[in-house]
Parts: C-alpha cells; sequence; structure tokens
C-alpha cells in the first residue's frame, strides 16, 4: 500500500488504476488514507481497531470533502477509536437507522417485490406514496401501529369508497408481511385488520338491460373513457392491455388487434379479431389519434390515459339515475360479461378462453404444450357473434335516442 504525504495537489492529479482500487495512506497521518477505483471515484477512509477487529470506515468523498476537512474529520475518528469506541458501528446504526424509515422501506419494497413481480407496480409506487408514504415518511417502520394504519384505511374509505379502501388495506398488508420476511419488523402491525367494505363479487356479470345502459352512458360520456369502456366489453380484453394499446398494433384492412406479449398480462402475445363493431369503435378514435396510443394522456405527457377510477365514478352515477337498483360492478366484470355472453351463445369454453388470452383452463399440461393452434377463425366467429349480440341489445336504446 503507498504512503506518501496525501497533498492537495497529489489527491486532484492521481490516478485511477486499471482495475479494482487501490489505497494511498498519508504518511502525516498514519490510519488516513485515500481510495481510488478504475472509474477515478476517489473517497477518503480512515483505518482503525475497534475490539480487537481492524476497521475501515468511509469519511466522504472527494472533491466534496477536501483534503483539510477529511484530515480533521479522520483525526476524530482515530481519537474515539483510541479511547476504545468504534466510530464505524456508530455510522452503521445510523445508516441502519435511516434504511427503517418508512419511505426507504417502501422504496426497497417496491423495488424488491413490486417491480419483479407485477406488472402494475407503479401503480402500487404511486398509491404507497399518495395514502401511506405521506403520512408516515420519515417514522420507522416498527413504530407504526395497528392503530396508525386504521385511521388511515378509515380515512380512506371515507374519502373514496370502504371497497377501494379494501384495495390499500391489500397494499400495505403486502408490505408489512414483506417487511416481516425480511426481519426489518416484529409484527406484522396490518395482520388481522378487517377490510372496511364488503368485497365486491368477483363473478359479476352485467344482465342484459345493464349492458344496455352502460352502452348508452358511455355514448354520453364521450372521449377517451366511453370509447375505451366499449372496447373492454366488445372485445373482451384486460383494462391495461385496451388503454396501452398502439395503433401499430391494430390493422384495420385485416381487422385484427395483435398484443404483444410485453403488454399482455400473462406476458403471452394475443391476435384479438376485431368485430365490426369494435371496428367501428377503433375507427371512431382515429379522429382523436395524438401518437401512437390510442388513448393517449390529455395532458400531452405521451402516456396511455389514465384516471379510470373516477371515470368509473362517474359512469356509475349516470347510471343510477336511469336505474337506481344496479349492484355494484367493477371495470373486470365487462371482460367476465363478455365471456358469460358468449357461453350463453354456444360458444366452446376453449375457444371462449382463446378469446381471454387465458393459459390455464380447458387446455392445459400437455395439451398447452402441443396445442399451438391460435384459433383466430373460431375467435373471431366468436367476438362478431358476441357483438352482434350486443348490438341486439343496445338496439331498442339506440331507437328510443334517435326518436
Amino acid at each position: 500500500m503507498p504512503s506518501p504525504k496525501l497533498t492537495a495537489r497529489g489527491v486532484e492529479h492521481v490516478k485511477p488504476p486499471k482495475r479494482g482500487r487501490v489505497e494511498y495512506w498519508d504518511a502525516a497521518l498514519p490510519g488516513f488514507g485515500l481510495r481510488v477505483t478504475h472509474t477515478g471515484s476517489r473517497s477518503w477512509v480512515a483505518m482503525f481497531r475497534a475490539g480487537g477487529r481492524l476497521r475501515r470506515m468511509t469519511l466522504g468523498t472527494f472533491p466534496a470533502l477536501q483534503l483539510a476537512d477529511a484530515r480533521d474529520k479522520a483525526r476524530e475518528v482515530l481519537r474515539s477509536a483510541q479511547k476504545g469506541n468504534d466510530p464505524a458501528a456508530k455510522k452503521i446504526e445510523e445508516r441502519r437507522r435511516e434504511a427503517d424509515l418508512f419511505h426507504n422501506i417502501a422504496a426497497a419494497f417496491v423495488e424488491r417485490h413490486c417491480k419483479p413481480n407485477n406488472r402494475g407496480w407503479d401503480r402500487q409506487q404511486a398509491d404507497l406514496q399518495r395514502e401511506f408514504v405521506s403520512h408516515w415518511r420519515n417514522r420507522p417502520i416498527g413504530s407504526i401501529t395497528r392503530r396508525d394504519i386504521l385511521e388511515v384505511i378509515d380515512a380512506l374509505a371515507d374519502r373514496t369508497s370502504p371497497q377501494r379502501a379494501n384495495r390499500y388495506l391489500a397494499l400495505i398488508k403486502k408490505l408489512f408481511s414483506w417487511a416481516l420476511d425480511r426481519d426489518l419488523i416484529e409484527a406484522n402491525p396490518a395482520a388481522g385488520v378487517k377490510p372496511p367494505g364488503k368485497a365486491l363479487s368477483r363473478d359479476r356479470a352485467l344482465s342484459s338491460e345493464e349492458i344496455a345502459l352502460f352502452w348508452h352512458c358511455c355514448g354520453e360520456a364521450g372521449w377517451p373513457f366511453g370509447h375505451l369502456f366499449r372496447l373492454l366489453l366488445v372485445t373482451a380484453q384486460r383494462l391495461g392491455e385496451v388503454s396501452a394499446a398502439r395503433w401499430s398494433d391494430v390493422d384495420l384492412e385485416r381487422g385484427v388487434w395483435t398484443i404483444p406479449a410485453e403488454a399482455a398480462k400473462n406476458g403471452r402475445a394475443n391476435e384479438v379479431p376485431l368485430s365490426a363493431l369494435a371496428l367501428g369503435l377503433f375507427r371512431a378514435a382515429q379522429a382523436f389519434r395524438r401518437n401512437d396510443l390510442v388513448f393517449s394522456a390529455l395532458n400531452g405527457s405521451g402516456n396511455p390515459v389514465s384516471g379510470f377510477s373516477k371515470a368509473k365514478d362517474r359512469l356509475d352515477a349516470a347510471m343510477a339515475t336511469r336505474r337506481a337498483d344496479i349492484q355494484p360492478w367493477r371495470l373486470h366484470d365487462l371482460r367476465r360479461t363478455a365471456a358469460t355472453g358468449m357461453a350463453e351463445l354456444g360458444i366452446a369454453p376453449h375457444v371462449i378462453e382463446r378469446c381471454l388470452n387465458h393459459v390455464s383452463g380447458t387446455i392445459s399440461g400437455v395439451a398447452a404444450v402441443y396445442n399451438r393452434h391460435g384459433y383466430v377463425p373460431e375467435k373471431r366467429q366468436a367476438l362478431d357473434a358476441w357483438a352482434a349480440r350486443i348490438e341486439e341489445l343496445i338496439r331498442p336504446a339506440l331507437a328510443v335516442a334517435a326518436s
């Protein structure tokens, strides 16, 4: 290890090694040195013994910390070590306390759990920042109690809806469960917290009357959500896939919309035959084209449109003014409605699954591996039949509106 007397000029012009790193120890102050890496970064270090162990402690980086200040800082560290203290342990503890703050835990949760496991991780990140980090940013995660969680969830239920608060509760439960698995907390304060709202049925499908009413109110809603919600019903595809649709993937001449693998929830590309009704919706959307996105954000950011929850609330309110007895439903129920409708029309289950781009189901196991038939003709027939059924249901409403 080189041991020259460190000078300001020498530190300024020191050459980085070809690989790895090298440490230059100051002859004027033993235990104080400069670490230089092959990338050219330079940092100050102090080396001392504490509890019989040799320790290295980073003091700061050059040029943010100049030589004279770094040498003074090193003297304090070395003097403390001579008194039997361990300055490095104190720094480690400070770093650990910083890492335990809720906003850092939330960031780690997004990076290590949400991103690898959820295509919608950006929404989870936004939800955490808006609803939880804003309350608990600089609090150690271990200090957050069941009462703290209940206060946030109750406020969410009052401000939005109990069912929506359920989703936020599920997210924060997942975060605390993840933290518990990594020994970041000793107990999960969210365990046992009951959802504030009754969970909506996951087998909800809109009735014939509700489909007609939905279609009419979507027409009143207009661009972009009226068109988007109608396409959900007509194509039977997922919200994330329809909202991110690109014109470069839509072939209006062939009547096919290809959802690429990277855009599909299950990572499997899907060719969606477009019925005349679906083609009409896409062609109508061309009047609003701004870029390659079919449904581009209205703020000109170039991102897909967002704000589905508020748009759905407005649609619910419009439907409720015409029919007060409609039970709660979710946008995903439109996909279930399409599947149910196709089944009622006698479409084979395996064809419906292909329309939905389901990986498992009636064709699974070895059959799923060897059966590479795309079922495009069968899917076209199924979606055409479903579109004809929708038109049959909405025709009376259209006649009334035209009269």
